[in-house]
């Protein structure tokens, strides 16, 4: 029976913030009775760090499909869970519903951050390939949508795979510069400085840190904080 999930983020105790927008999608298609429902996303705006979402439908015991979770709030952040809803009658908080997974990342993630969007990009848009395949076989009226979709999501992947090369490689430490590895675009490692003329060198240094004596004159500062 559908329920009405309640969100409550004024009160502290955990994650608090007044502002921001919550949505709430199943993560495949259900069949009920000969009807395949596709997945349908519901957005509502937190006002005071309230808002409610009513006529949910509970989860099946087996986990098969659960219920995204995705709140962009007024603290510059998105928080994404993945979550479970109980059979029951009456309203339930948000903060009592159990929680498969959960990630939060900063609005302008970046660096290792920025890897952890895309692979959840990558498992969302795989998810929703899925659910186009199982859509285009269990109703032939659904052809068309189930197409579509896949199609988009072939284009989400096609974009992730522009993305992902042109990424500063996690690691490096102080003093060390970016260089090529082979003559193919986004092929680079951080290595030691040779000293060497020639092109531009990068050398990454904390804020507060001198310029080693010696570095090259094309040497160019990256700072970062410590």
């Amino acid at each position: 029976m559908a329920r009405t999930i309640e969100f409550d983020f004024a009160q502290g105790g955990g994650t608090t913030f007044t502002e921001g927008r919550v949505t709430l999608a199943p993560t495949q298609t259900r069949t009920e009775g000969t009807t395949v429902v596709l997945p349908s996303t519901v957005g509502v705006t937190l006002v005071g760090g309230l808002a409610s979402i009513p006529d949910v439908e509970p989860t099946p015991l087996d986990e098969s499909w659960a219920y995204q979770v995705r709140i962009e709030a007024d603290d510059r952040r998105v928080h994404n869970y993945l979550v479970t809803v109980p059979d029951g009658t009456t309203p339930i908080d948000f903060s009592l519903l159990p929680v498969i997974s959960m990630m939060t990342l900063p609005i302008d993630a970046t660096g290792v951050q920025l890897d952890m969007w895309i692979a959840s990009v990558r498992s969302h848009a795989f998810a929703a390939n899925t659910n186009a395949t199982n859509a285009l076989a269990g109703n032939a009226l659904l052809a068309t949508r189930a197409t579509n979709l896949e199609t988009a999501v072939t284009d989400i992947n096609d974009e992730l795979d522009l993305v992902e090369p042109r990424l500063i490689p996690a690691g490096g430490s102080t003093g060390q510069v970016l260089r090529k590895t082979m003559n193919t675009s986004f092929e680079v490692e951080w290595g030691d400085s040779d000293g060497s003329g020639g092109g531009a060198n990068f050398l990454v240094l904390s804020l507060a840190a001198p310029v080693p004596t010696g570095t090259p004159e094309n040497t160019v500062i990256l700072r970062e904080p410590s």
